[in-house]
């Protein structure tokens, strides 16, 4: 949980409505040396895992 949004501001992740803060539905993909290898920007959760299990073979085929 990122309940101050410490996170999703350094990820640029954070919106505002109405005055409030809300982080935005975006995932990273982030490899074992911290690089950001893709970033998927409003994301819809129905099959987004399934998205991002493929990116990650993929990433992981071409080591």
């Amino acid at each position: 949980s990122d309940s101050d949004h410490t996170v999703s501001e350094k990820y640029g992740s954070i919106m505002a409505y109405q005055g409030q803060k809300f982080a935005s539905r975006n995932t990273f993909l982030i490899d074992p040396s911290g690089v950001i290898r893709k970033v998927y920007v409003k994301v819809k959760p129905a099959a987004h895992s399934e998205e991002v299990l493929a990116d990650l073979q993929q990433l992981q085929a071409t080591k």
